[in-house]
């Protein structure tokens, strides 16, 4: 669908905007509605999941790369507080994870997605003022990146289960234990994205190309 809005000539992003405020806004009504057997089922799931608050952060993300596209060099006071102010919001959101401010229903549009689109902001504009050079690790990082995406949910899952077995149910209630928990995730989750990137992402592409290849150079 939301290729499709981006085919539009004129107002793809006024429609892009009204198809994500649609899927928000319809959150509330849909998990009112009762599931129904057989395909019912899947439509009714397929539209939670449609209507979760996390499709906001796609939203933030289109936001992200308008605003980057506009920004220049030049900065104000006014846009150093606000570069600061991303920072320490950042941080916070951090330190209040997992604590009851922190609720389950409204991290998407209240927590942390908003803080982090906050610091991605300010370091997008901080690009654009100072130009410099990224180290190598920070740059493969930006490769290894979509695995990363798709490995640290069950990461952090399985660290809290198992944190949780060998210790207590209220063992994240002490922000040390919280932080903890933060180190451990980031450290399993790149070690795994390496190992996926390089042994399934590269070699996999790899050999699904030269089958393609092969198969393309046959017919003809």
């Amino acid at each position: 669908m939301v290729a499709l809005v981006l085919l539009l000539r004129h107002y793809r992003w006024s429609a892009l905007f009204l198809f994500f405020a649609v899927l928000l806004s319809s959150s509330y009504w849909w998990e009112g509605t009762t599931p129904r057997e057989g395909h019912g089922t899947f439509i009714w799931q397929y539209g939670l999941m449609m209507t979760n608050p996390i499709i906001l952060e796609f939203l933030m993300g289109i936001i992200a790369a308008i605003l980057y596209l506009r920004m220049n060099s030049k900065i104000t006071w006014l846009g150093r507080v606000l570069m600061l102010c991303a920072v320490g919001y950042f941080c916070f959101t951090c330190y209040t994870l997992y604590s009851p401010w922190q609720s389950r229903e409204s991290g998407h549009l209240g927590g942390y997605s908003l803080a982090c689109f906050m610091l991605l902001l300010a370091g997008l504009k901080y690009e654009k003022v100072r130009a410099r050079r990224y180290p190598s690790w920070l740059m493969f990082t930006g490769e290894i990146s979509y695995s990363m995406y798709l490995l640290h949910m069950a990461v952090m899952f399985s660290s809290i289960y198992v944190l949780k077995k060998i210790n207590s149910d209220n063992y994240f209630d002490t922000f040390n234990h919280r932080f903890d928990l933060l180190v451990i995730t980031l450290i399993i989750t790149y070690l795994l994205s390496y190992l996926s990137y390089i042994y399934i992402e590269n070699k996999l592409s790899t050999y699904i190309k030269e089958k393609v290849l092969t198969m393309y150079i046959r017919k003809k």
